[in-house]
């Protein structure tokens, strides 16, 4: 203050009221973390996806009316995008989509980081089950990246059309 440092210890007890042991605290920020990473990489999808939308919605305006065959590759890649965002929408028992999962991992970390206790085994299932789906729907987005948007991008630059870029600036491109 005013140029002058003052310095005061600070001794950290734990909550008098809490029963967590310390291997249970080590276990929470353990999980904490895994989860917190995976609930990273999942939205880091969700952006991505969202950005390619949009862009596909772009060149779908652009292209109406005019050449069906390339309308008919947008909307093929729409769909299956469709599916890795919501899942299976013919079986609610389906496999869950990725904003489900990113959902359920960002409640199971809400859960984890809610207390000083033992992690409730829901809140444990409810990790495992979206990580398994998250992982499932972003390994077929990394696959539909590297295979049906590069197949896309060639026909729209035969078109004339500017390709599809993921990123940040994807939205804000030319269309």
């Amino acid at each position: 203050v005013d140029g002058d440092n003052f310095v005061k210890n600070l001794k950290v007890e734990m909550d008098p009221r809490s029963s967590a042991t310390p291997a249970d605290l080590d276990e929470q920020l353990r999980l904490g973390l895994e989860i917190f990473g995976e609930v990273h990489r999942t939205r880091r999808a969700v952006t991505e996806i969202a950005a390619v939308k949009k862009h596909l919605e772009q060149v779908q305006q652009q292209l109406a009316g005019h050449n069906p065959e390339l309308l008919k590759q947008v909307s093929d890649l729409q769909a299956a995008i469709a599916k890795i965002e919501k899942g299976s929408v013919s079986s609610p028992t389906g496999p869950m989509g990725l904003e489900a999962a990113n959902s359920g991992l960002a409640s199971a970390l809400r859960v984890v980081e809610g207390g000083d206790r033992t992690v409730p085994s829901q809140a444990i299932e409810l990790y495992r089950q979206s990580d398994e789906s998250a992982k499932a729907r972003i390994a077929e987005w990394t696959k539909l990246k590297s295979t049906e948007l590069p197949r896309l991008n060639h026909a729209l630059q035969k078109a004339g059309v500017a390709p599809i870029q993921i990123g940040r600036a994807s939205c804000r491109e030319r269309v």
